[in-house]
């Protein structure tokens, strides 16, 4: 004896082309998916602005550099 299993969502349209309109409109709230996450930097308030990443390096390289009496290379 073989039992069908229903499947299908309650309430869920049959119509091919509402379900067609239904995956089209889910896509396009969706995309672009892929892109990237952009690099944001923020300040928290209150805190005190410290420079981190990139700009911190440089900034150390830069004393560094002065210490030493280097400077900038040429």
């Amino acid at each position: 004896m073989t039992v069908k299993i229903k499947r299908r969502t309650e309430g869920r349209a049959e119509d091919r082309e509402t379900l067609d309109e239904q995956l089209a409109e889910g896509l396009r709230d969706t995309f672009p998916a892929s892109d990237p996450v952009s690099v944001v930097s923020t300040l928290i308030a209150g805190g005190g602005k410290k420079l981190t990443g990139t700009d911190e390096i440089l900034r150390r390289r830069r004393k560094e550099a002065a210490r030493r009496g280097g400077g900038r290379r040429k």
